[in-house]
């Protein structure tokens, strides 16, 4: 096994402390084999290069980690859309540039980095998805792509529930949130 495989591999698996023991599915889909070749095309080998090349660079066992944990999620989504029968968008997204890598490349690559030095590390889910996500939706362009994790970064774990609950109000049973200004209640509280 060449030595940045093996690398890339124990990068994966060191996700496990915050993805779980299924982290080895996804290292099928970087190195190949019948998980890699499922996937198959542009996808699985860029997803493999940014790997290798983030298992190729110094970090701490805390960044490996997060890092990981990162690139399984991400991985995990990727393949899930896929088992469902969703086709990866088709828009030039993973298309290597005259001058310059594809924008699904340096998407991960972000996505990776991001993971990399968060501290909170619920997070780090949250930004796996918005790749696997990005890697799927035509409308959505890597300066929109960048923007949402730069967006990530700044908000907290506890703000990122917020807003997923405040989306999903209608779905969630007992969940009344205030409509009128908050103005009242303290004007004259209960």
């Amino acid at each position: 096994m060449p030595e940045d495989v093996g690398k890339a591999k124990r990068l994966i698996y060191a996700g496990g402390d915050i993805a779980g023991p299924a982290v080895g599915s996804a290292v099928g889909f970087l190195v190949g084999g019948p998980g890699g070749a499922a996937l198959g095309g542009a996808l699985g080998g860029l997803a493999s290069r940014v790997v290798h090349d983030m298992a190729n660079r110094l970090l701490s066992t805390r960044e490996e980690i997060r890092v990981g944990a990162a690139a399984f999620y991400a991985i995990d989504g990727i393949m899930e859309r896929l088992r469902s029968g969703c086709e990866p968008r088709q828009d030039g997204f993973f298309a290597a540039k005259e001058q310059g890598r594809p924008d699904a490349e340096e998407v991960f690559e972000g996505v990776l980095l991001k993971a990399k030095n968060e501290h909170e590390e619920k997070k780090v889910r949250i930004l796996g998805s918005i790749f696997a996500n990005t890697a799927f939706f035509t409308g959505f362009s890597a300066g929109e792509a960048n923007h949402l994790l730069r967006i990530a970064e700044n908000l907290t774990y506890r703000k990122m529930c917020i807003l997923s609950l405040i989306k999903r109000k209608d779905e969630i049973q007992g969940i009344n949130l205030r409509e009128a200004s908050y103005y009242d209640y303290w004007q004259d509280p209960p």
